[in-house]
């Protein structure tokens, strides 16, 4: 629980900084946001948390999901909430 923990916290810092370089701006969606990356992190978190805990090949898979989803979701919010016009954006 410690690691999970110690790891969610430095992920969600890292999800800040990164969307506070790229400037993203949500508007009213703003806290929404917020909560679910925290959310999405936590879920990483745990999945890497697991993986320490009972290290197999299910649970490094689950870890690998678990880091690749909020990095993924980060990037995802940074180019739909950034100011650059993006591909696909409305």
């Amino acid at each position: 629980l410690a690691v999970a923990l110690t790891i969610g916290i430095i992920g969600l810092a890292a999800a800040g900084v990164y969307a506070k370089a790229k400037k993203t701006d949500a508007g009213h969606y703003t806290l929404l946001g917020g909560l679910y990356m925290a959310l999405v992190v936590g879920m990483g978190a745990i999945a890497i948390g697991s993986a320490t805990a009972a290290p197999g090949a299910a649970t490094l898979l689950f870890a690998a999901g678990g880091i690749l989803f909020p990095v993924s979701d980060s990037l995802l919010s940074a180019y739909s909430f950034g100011p650059d016009d993006r591909f696909g954006m409305n």
